[in-house]
């Protein structure tokens, strides 16, 4: 009996039919693997592609060339003849920081005020730098109230160090920001508790990574911050007419090129770290560059985990706008915080 089945199945085999439905099979497999090889690599390239867009650093100061805090200007349409006079900051020096990794030197400014007052390290937005017009503005606001004020570029950013032309998007960058701390302490005999932390934009995610990763920083200001990296990189594509999905591919094959773990420092989670040190968060529901969904998440953290935050969402306003289309109540809502936070 066994030996029947065997040879029915063997003649089975030795049919022409069977032998075209197992060349048939292996081709489909073939097909399969070779169609996934291509849809891998071509999603892995567009990774690549965008990642390469989207980290790209920046040298020099770009639109805000020219500008420095004893003589700089609005360059925003909007608010065209804004009257920058009273912020404008004589009184600063040109230095060179240590970074936060060997080799790395940062361009800075050291605006001096009262050597009694704390210092606030203001930090930039992507591919922006010191220069740029309504940071030094709010660098003004500080500094006319006493306050000592150091603005820096990070590395691969205006005028530092370029390690190597790509941005982490704050795995890095954090480290200088640090590294400004350690320098403001060392240097000018600045107490940890007397240096606050201000970040705009993209920087304000940055501040969120260094106030999370180094409790000695007291207290942070967070301008239009965003919350979640993956979201924002989502957001951002689809901004450019891109699927949201790609993101995944940007973010593994930035992994693999640089070995930056680019989400393993969500600035939301600086909101669970915060340990009883105080946060302002402040955004403009009209910003369609980081939408204010972003700070609102903060906000919702903080209330939940019961998080001393204070939160101003402005109805109507443009990405990083309130310095300029609130600038009385910008200046006395800082300044009340750092006054409280920092003494």
């Amino acid at each position: 009996m066994k030996k029947n089945i065997e040879r029915a199945a063997n003649r089975v085999k030795e049919h022409k039919v069977y032998k075209k439905l197992h060349e048939n099979r292996k081709k489909v497999a073939y097909a399969i693997f070779a169609v996934t090889t291509i849809l891998l690599t071509s999603y892995l390239g567009i990774g690549y592609f965008i990642y390469l867009q989207l980290a790209k650093g920046s040298i020099g100061d770009g639109g805000q060339a020219g500008n420095t805090p004893a003589n700089f200007e609005i360059k925003w349409d909007k608010h065209e003849g804004y009257n920058v006079t009273s912020y404008l900051m004589p009184n600063y020096e040109n230095i060179t920081i240590p970074g936060g990794d060997e080799g790395i030197e940062l361009s800075a400014w050291w605006i001096s005020g009262d050597e009694e007052k704390p210092t606030i390290i203001m930090c930039h937005g992507l591919r922006s730098s010191k220069a740029a017009d309504t940071l030094l503005l709010v660098a003004g606001m500080l500094n006319r109230n006493d306050y000592n004020v150091v603005m820096f570029d990070y590395r691969d950013h205006g005028h530092s160090t370029q390690e190597d032309g790509m941005l982490s998007l704050g795995i890095r960058e954090h480290r200088d920001i640090i590294a400004v701390m350690e320098w403001v302490n060392e240097t000018k005999d600045t107490p940890h508790s007397e240096i606050g932390l201000y970040g705009m934009s993209m920087g304000g995610g940055y501040v969120a990574a260094a106030f999370m990763t180094d409790e000695r920083f007291p207290a942070v200001i967070m301008e239009s911050p965003y919350a979640d990296l993956n979201m924002i990189i989502e957001e951002e594509l689809e901004l450019n007419g891109f699927p949201s999905w790609l993101s995944k591919g940007a973010i593994f094959m930035a992994e693999i090129l640089t070995g930056d773990e680019l989400l393993s420092m969500p600035p939301l989670d600086a909101v669970s770290a915060a340990n009883g040190r105080p946060m302002f968060v402040i955004h403009g529901t009209g910003d369609e560059r980081v939408g204010v969904h972003h700070s609102q998440m903060m906000i919702e953290r903080a209330e939940k985990e019961n998080v001393d935050m204070d939160s101003w969402i402005i109805p109507d306003l443009e990405h990083v706008e309130a310095p300029l289309s609130h600038s009385d109540e910008y200046e006395n809502r800082i300044i009340e915080f750092y006054e409280e936070a920092l003494t």
